[in-house]
């Protein structure tokens, strides 16, 4: 490696690396010396030539994650699950991290202290104006309204968690990030939508088969997860028109799957609360605001695999809350 790499750097620390298939030969050398030198630009690191400094150590060091791993600043490398190439702060000290938010934000993004604060903000304003309604206007009913809360905030956060990471995952697949926002955001809200009109409506309050759905759920991001690799492997080559049609296809099936549980969830309120339907709107909007701040928060750290295991396992915890709390009010109303 160290004969196949060189490395710049302007005056104002901004630093370009240009990495060869096989050696720089001494003329090539030569050549970006003769360069740097006439254009007033600091030389990093040349292989033949003495270097001194955090890269050229790393460059030449034999314990490389080692370094990475005690390195002050976040300095491990990126990939797809991963992509967040200007992120240098580390998440291990979100509280140190306020010392650079000064940083130059086309060099140094997504800082932690920043988004916490954000993330927090977001939670004071959601439940203050969620709690209080029901704390305070007598006409909305408190039996009942916790499992409500769990179903509906567990559909907004789970989601846009499953949104956003579809999105970041085809990012690749369709070659521009603005393709993977407009093709994902068209196909789920159209497919969400034909779910509710024609899914949700089969499902009756009650109907033990709206299980199904994060069972359903679970195949699907599993399947996806295990066959997302070899689908940008082999079918990356093609016309950017064919990748667009794939993806709506393969999208089909989940918005189908996300757009039953919020009519379904809809029918149980509107049956048993109807006074608090609008209540139920507003949980969902304020969760889907919070948990796109969650998400990156969980991808910048796990990664957005992680991010939809996890919201599986929300659906999972939201259909519990509402299916239970339904057996407990049958067991209750048959006692």
């Amino acid at each position: 490696m160290e004969h196949s790499i060189v490395s710049l750097a302007t005056p104002d620390k901004m630093m370009a690396a240009q990495i060869k298939k096989g050696r720089f030969t001494l003329e090539e050398q030569w050549k970006v010396k003769d360069f740097a030198e006439a254009n007033g630009i600091d030389i990093v690191y040349l292989p033949n030539l003495p270097n001194e400094g955090p890269v050229p150590n790393f460059i030449h060091s034999k314990e490389k994650a080692k370094i990475i791993r005690n390195f002050p600043m976040n300095i491990a490398p990126t990939d797809d699950d991963k992509p967040y190439f200007f992120n240098y702060a580390r998440w291990e000290h979100p509280i140190a991290s306020m010392e650079r938010l000064t940083d130059i934000p086309s060099a140094s993004q997504g800082n932690p202290f920043f988004i916490l604060t954000q993330f927090l903000i977001a939670i004071v304003l959601a439940a203050v104006f969620i709690l209080l309604p029901v704390a305070r206007r007598s006409s909305l009913p408190k039996a009942g309204a916790g499992r409500f809360l769990v179903y509906f905030s567990g559909l907004g956060l789970g989601f846009i968690f499953i949104e956003i990471a579809v999105m970041q995952k085809l990012t690749l697949f369709l070659g521009q990030p603005v393709y993977s926002l407009t093709v994902t955001l068209f196909s789920l809200l159209v497919f969400t939508g034909l779910g509710s009109l024609t899914l949700g409506e089969r499902f009756v309050p009650g109907d033990s088969r709206i299980l199904a759905v994060p069972a359903a759920l679970t195949a699907y991001v599993a399947v996806f997860l295990l066959v997302s690799p070899a689908l940008v492997h082999h079918l990356i080559g093609l016309h950017v028109a064919l990748r667009i049609a794939i993806t709506v296809v393969v999208l089909a099936p989940l918005g189908f799957i996300l757009g039953i549980p919020f009519a379904y969830g809809l029918r149980v309120l509107h049956r048993e609360a109807p006074d608090m339907v609008p209540w139920a709107w507003a949980i969902n909007g304020s969760l889907s605001v919070i948990g796109s701040i969650a998400t990156v928060i969980v991808s910048m750290n796990l990664g957005f695999a992680a991010v939809l295991v996890i919201a599986v396992c929300i659906y999972a915890v939201a259909f519990w809350a509402l299916v239970r709390g339904s057996s407990v009010r049958s067991a209750g109303a048959a006692a």
